[in-house]
């Protein structure tokens, strides 16, 4: 089975608009620090909680800027070729219009390897429910594992919770065939998009299975 190569394991922050000194504050997030072999993958409001604040440090605080125009390029790289297969050519003025009204980088998550941004996740995250709705990494990235691992642990967390994870995904998008192994099941679908849900069973880690490299 491979891994997730060890020392270079991804590390998560909250996207940011502009720089603070909150450190990793992320509302969205569980209230807990995962290390993964010696790197500190922040999940919690460790300025707020009174959790320790060791290891936030070494996350890449939000660029000058902002990170909405990586977020805006990842969504092209990552969704686009599937927008333009569904809806014809990519509108790059209305695309952009849209995605920058829409967009609040706060709710996101950003990825990272070695201080560079890689990829994005976006969890909304209730009493009910944890409903994924963005996962992207950039091309260079995908098929290393690194989307399964964090698609995994946000599976673990709601169910360690008690609770499901949904989300929506193209079906002509390849990732419908990781979230099939890592036991997501359709329960709708529309035109162009399934419906897809990982119930709680009282499954632990060893149950949900990892097939690495994701296509």
């Amino acid at each position: 089975m491979l891994q997730v190569e060890r020392a270079r394991r991804p590390t998560i922050r909250r996207a940011q608009e502009q720089q603070d000194e909150q450190g990793c504050d992320d509302p969205l997030e569980s209230g807990r620090s995962l290390d993964r072999g010696g790197e500190r993958l922040c999940r919690g409001r460790c300025s707020e909680t009174g959790g320790s604040k060791i290891g936030c440090g070494d996350h890449a605080q939000a660029r000058n800027g902002g990170d909405v125009e990586f977020l805006y390029n990842l969504l092209k790289v990552a969704l686009g070729p599937y927008v333009e297969l569904v809806f014809g050519p990519w509108k790059e003025e209305e695309e952009r219009a849209k995605f920058f009204e829409a967009t609040r980088p706060g709710e996101h998550q950003i990825v990272e390897r070695a201080g560079e941004p890689i990829g994005c996740l976006k969890v909304q995250r209730s009493s009910s429910e944890f409903k994924l709705n963005r996962v992207f990494l950039l091309p260079a990235f995908q098929g290393r594992g690194i989307g399964t691992e964090l698609v995994r642990d946000l599976v673990l967390d709601a169910h360690s919770a008690g609770l499901p994870v949904r989300l929506r995904v193209f079906k002509i998008n390849p990732a419908r065939r990781l979230y099939e192994r890592l036991g997501f099941v359709v329960t709708g679908e529309t035109e162009f998009h399934v419906n897809m849900e990982s119930t709680f069973l009282g499954s632990t880690k060893s149950d949900i299975v990892e097939v690495y490299p994701e296509k």
